[in-house]
């Protein structure tokens, strides 16, 4: 089954804890043992799994560039993960405990940020931003923008309809495209819809999002792919994008 990225994002002091019950229960003789009983436990296939969702996380939070990232603190989080891996000072029980209670203390820093980011998307959102993610860490950067677009398409298309709900069934016949187009050339109609900050984002994605599916010989970097990645999450944990957000009658910049 895959990984409920968001899920475990939003759980992951539970996670963290929970990987430490297993090896002190798995290496430590249930944690009576101060020395592991296993030695270079951290490199087997079975503890590199289960630490796999806690460095997903750290590397979402990276993406993000949630607080503790843009502080000094950075390379701290990212050697206090490496240090749960190849690291002969973890086959003491207590170097272990240090190890993952420092992991927690990072995640535990930028545990609001991660709650505001999570609640940022409806049901459908959800599932293309979870696959968006993996396909992200997977450096499958083709279907990461596709995923991540289509968020975004999911999100305009919800907003037109609600600013003009006679529309809805023709809307919902076009693409990502063809919304942006319909939005531009008629602000009548969709007037305070979007922040106009966003529409330069908007047309960039689109773009993006047709290289990344059709078969245009256009290679797209891993660099590229982060920067649509987060143009499309900028889009849609927006405060001034979500559908049940009032409008004043001043347009959102």
């Amino acid at each position: 089954m895959a990984l409920d990225y968001l899920e475990t994002l939003q759980k992951i002091d539970n996670e963290c804890a929970n990987f430490y019950d297993w090896v002190a229960r798995a290496f430590f003789q249930e944690g009576k043992s101060k020395t592991c009983t296993v030695p270079d436990f951290y490199e087997r296939e079975d503890y590199v799994q289960r630490l796999k969702p806690i460095e997903a996380c750290m590397h979402i939070c990276k993406t993000l560039n949630l607080q503790v990232f843009g502080t000094t603190d950075n390379r701290a989080f990212e050697e206090s993960l490496t240090s749960l891996r190849n690291n002969p000072d973890i086959e003491e029980l207590e170097g272990f405990r240090l190890a993952i209670n420092m992991v927690r203390g990072y995640f535990a820093i930028v545990r609001d940020s991660i709650m505001v980011f999570c609640a940022s998307f409806d049901e459908e959102e959800r599932l293309r931003i979870n696959e968006a993610v993996h396909n992200y860490l997977e450096r499958c950067n083709y279907s990461c923008i596709a995923m991540s677009v289509s968020a975004v398409e999911s999100r305009l298309l919800r907003l037109m309809c609600t600013a003009n709900p006679a529309a809805e069934e023709e809307l919902s016949k076009g693409t990502l495209g063809r919304l942006i187009t319909e939005y531009v050339s008629d602000k009548g109609k969709y007037r305070n819809v979007v922040p106009k900050r966003h529409e330069t984002l908007l047309q960039l994605c689109n773009t993006y999002r047709v290289f990344s599916v059709h078969p245009k010989r256009h290679r797209i970097s891993h660099q590229v792919t982060t920067s649509i990645f987060n143009l499309s999450l900028e889009f849609l944990t927006d405060p001034n994008t979500k559908v049940d957000t009032p409008t004043d009658g001043n347009s959102p910049s």
